[in-house]
């Protein structure tokens, strides 16, 4: 069961820790916004200050192409949406793994974002993961935009 309205704003204050291919762990605070649309299709994009969160798109658009192959997932209901998009590029072959849960009566948000890259010739393998953390409210958007 999917619980959306059509068109939400969020505004979050998030921490993350950011975990590079070496192990070494960042860590930063920030803001960011989230706009969550479902109409003519589910589309949730969050823009941010924090690294690597600064722009993340989740989207219900499955590809499946020479190129591109994602998949969708929605476990939302009326009490928090729950997306997670998984993209791979075949020529390339890098996974980019994006996750999003909004608990709808608290506000907490978590985000997550894995990045992998398997051994090539030349490369060596790599794989990043990231969290963020927070609470997010509604943002009362005006009904003109000018």
């Amino acid at each position: 069961m999917t619980a959306h309205a059509e068109e939400i704003k969020l505004q979050c204050n998030i921490e993350s820790k950011y975990t590079e291919p070496s192990g070494k762990s960042e860590g930063a605070s920030g803001t960011a916004i989230i706009d969550i649309k479902t109409t003519p299709f589910l589309f949730i994009h969050a823009s941010s200050s924090v690294y690597p969160f600064n722009s993340v798109v989740l989207t219900n658009i499955s590809e499946d192409d020479n190129e591109t192959m994602s998949s969708f997932f929605d476990y939302s209901n009326s009490s928090k949406w729950e997306i997670y998009n998984d993209r791979y590029s075949k020529a390339i072959k890098i996974s980019l793994e994006d996750s999003i849960i909004i608990d709808r009566n608290t506000g907490n948000v978590i985000f997550r974002r894995t990045f992998k890259k398997p051994k090539t010739e030349y490369f060596a393998k790599a794989e990043y993961t990231a969290e963020a953390f927070g609470t997010c409210w509604k943002v009362n958007a005006p009904k003109k935009k000018f």
